[in-house]
C-alpha cells in the first residue's frame, strides 16, 4: 500500500503532462476519427529520453544541456516518479514524526503523573 499510492500519483501526472505536451496519444486516422494509443507512453515516454540524451552525447560531445533542459519536466518519467515518490516519503516521514513526538509527550505526561502519585501516597 506505500508504494501504490505514489506510483498511481505519479502516473497520473506524468500521463497527464505526456498528454498536454502533444499530439501524441490521441490521433486522427484516415477516416478522420480519434484514436487513441497508450503504448506510446511505454516507447517514446521511457526510451524517448534515453535516446535523446544518448544523441546529445553523441553529436553534441555533451548530454548537459539536455539534462539541464529535461530533467525537471513532468512529461520526463525519469524526474516525475523519483520526485513524488521522494515528497510522498517525505511527507510520511514528517508526519510519523510529529505522532512519535507526541506519543512520547503524552508518555512522559503519564509517567509524571505516576510519579506524582506515588510520591503524594508517601
Amino acid at each position: 500500500m506505500q508504494f501504490i499510492i505514489p506510483f498511481i500519483l505519479s502516473s497520473f501526472i506524468y500521463v497527464y503532462s505526456f498528454i498536454n505536451l502533444g499530439n501524441t496519444v490521441y490521433r486522427k486516422n484516415s477516416n478522420n476519427e480519434i484514436k487513441t494509443n497508450y503504448l506510446i507512453l511505454l516507447t517514446e515516454g521511457l526510451f524517448g529520453p534515453l535516446r535523446s540524451f544518448y544523441y546529445s552525447v553523441v553529436y553534441n560531445n555533451s548530454g548537459f544541456e539536455y539534462l539541464k533542459s529535461q530533467l525537471f519536466q513532468w512529461y520526463n518519467p525519469y524526474f516525475t516518479y523519483p520526485f513524488v515518490f521522494c515528497i510522498f516519503y517525505f511527507i510520511k516521514f514528517i508526519y510519523n514524526k510529529q505522532q512519535n513526538y507526541y506519543l512520547e509527550k503524552k508518555i512522559k505526561i503519564k509517567k509524571n503523573d505516576i510519579y506524582y502519585k506515588v510520591a503524594s501516597s508517601i
